[in-house]
């Protein structure tokens, strides 16, 4: 864990590679950077964001926009709310060394519907989170319905 830093002993913890990114070399917890400022444990990437741009919004949650998770660069770092921030993360994929890689979005869903505006929901799994085509579970809910009411008829 690193102890308490000040605006310039930050950048003694940070590396600017041949990318575009300032990465984090100092203590980390799941991926992310960590700093100690007075006593108490925060993300490296926030304590950069706050120190230049200002406290992050409520509701809002940092975006990385490179998807490295160690990088500290500003504006590298985006403040949204978490549907956007999961929408904006499901157009990445995982590759090695924990970077991520930009994907062509998905304009449709494996039946065709489009996948624009309100035609999508983000939905929670145990593997994480995936962007869903609101038709298609519509649709699936109408036959739920249907097979349903026909159990219920024949039961009575």
């Amino acid at each position: 864990m690193t102890s308490d830093l000040d605006l310039r002993d930050f950048a003694q913890f940070t590396e600017v590679l041949t990318t575009p990114c300032v990465v984090w070399r100092g203590a980390t917890s799941n991926g992310y950077g960590q700093v100690r400022m007075h006593g108490k444990v925060q993300p490296a990437h926030i304590w950069a964001y706050e120190h230049t741009e200002g406290p992050v919004p409520l509701g809002r949650e940092l975006h990385h926009l490179c998807g490295n998770k160690l990088c500290v660069r500003p504006d590298h770092l985006l403040a949204e709310t978490h549907g956007d921030h999961m929408v904006r993360w499901h157009r990445f994929y995982p590759r090695k060394h924990g970077t991520r890689t930009p994907r062509a979005p998905r304009t449709h869903c494996v039946n065709g519907h489009a996948l624009a505006g309100s035609g999508t929901y983000v939905e929670g799994t145990s593997e994480g989170s995936r962007l869903r085509c609101r038709v298609c579970k519509n649709l699936r809910h109408e036959r739920y319905q249907a097979r349903r009411e026909l159990v219920e008829s024949a039961g009575h």
